[in-house]
C-alpha cells in the first residue's frame, strides 16, 4: 500500500521533491514501467494536476522549532556508536544520542508541530532570528563561529536542547579542552 501512495506520504510529511535515482527500479528489462514506478507516477500526477495541488501549494505553518542537520555530526555519531569506549570518553554511561529523525518524530507525532531543519551555514547567516527552540542532536562537532551565534541566540532569550554536551570538538572532529557551549549549558567537559 505504501508503494501506491508513496508520493502522498512524502508530500504530507513535508517533502517538496521526489526523485527516483535507480534506473532499474523504474524501467524493467522488458523496457516497461515497473509496478511501483507506475504507482509513483500516478500518485505524482495526482499531486501535480489533481487535488494534491491544495496540499502542495498550502503555506507551511512555521512552529519556530529548528533541528540542526549536520552530516558531519551524523557521521561522528555513527563512528561513536561503533566504538563503545567512545561513549565513556564522552562521559555517557549508557545509551546512544537520538538522531535528528528521532527528535523530528517526537515533535511531529507527539507534540503536533512541524520542525524545520537548519544547517551550520544557516546559523552563520542569521537563521536563528525567527527560531523559538533550537535542537542540537549529537552536535559534537561545531565551529567557534557557530557556537558564538548559538551563545548569542541564548543570551537574547533563545532556547536550546541538546542530547549530549555539544561542541566538544571543532569541525572535522578535533577535540577541544572544553565545550564551546559550556557557558550556555552550564557544564564543563
Amino acid at each position: 500500500q505504501w508503494k501506491e501512495h508513496g508520493g502522498w506520504h512524502h508530500l504530507l510529511n513535508g517533502a517538496d521533491a521526489l526523485w527516483y535515482y535507480i534506473a532499474q527500479a523504474i524501467i524493467g528489462q522488458e523496457m516497461s514501467w515497473r509496478k511501483h514506478a507506475a504507482w509513483l507516477k500516478e500518485g505524482t500526477d495526482d499531486i501535480v494536476n489533481g487535488c494534491g495541488q491544495l496540499v502542495r501549494d498550502a503555506q507551511r505553518v512555521d512552529s519556530g522549532v529548528k533541528i540542526l542537520y549536520s552530516s558531519e555530526n551524523m557521521a561522528m555519531g555513527w563512528l561513536f556508536a561503533k566504538r563503545k569506549d567512545a561513549w565513556s570518553a564522552l562521559r555517557l554511561t549508557k545509551g546512544y544520542p537520538p538522531s535528528f529523525l528521532t527528535f523530528k518524530t517526537v515533535f511531529k507525532d507527539i507534540l503536533f508541530t512541524q520542525p524545520q531543519f537548519i544547517t551550520f551555514d544557516d546559523i552563520e547567516k542569521g537563521g536563528l532570528n525567527d527560531c523559538k527552540l533550537l535542537i542540537l542532536p549529537a552536535a559534537l562537532n561545531m565551529s567557534d563561529a557557530v557556537a558564538a551565534k548559538i551563545a548569542d541566540y541564548v543570551k537574547n532569550g533563545g532556547k536550546v536542547v541538546a542530547d549530549v554536551i555539544p561542541a566538544t570538538r571543532r569541525q572535522l572532529g578535533k577535540p577541544r579542552e572544553n565545550s564551546a557551549l559550556a557557558n550556555v549549558f552550564g557544564v564543563d567537559f
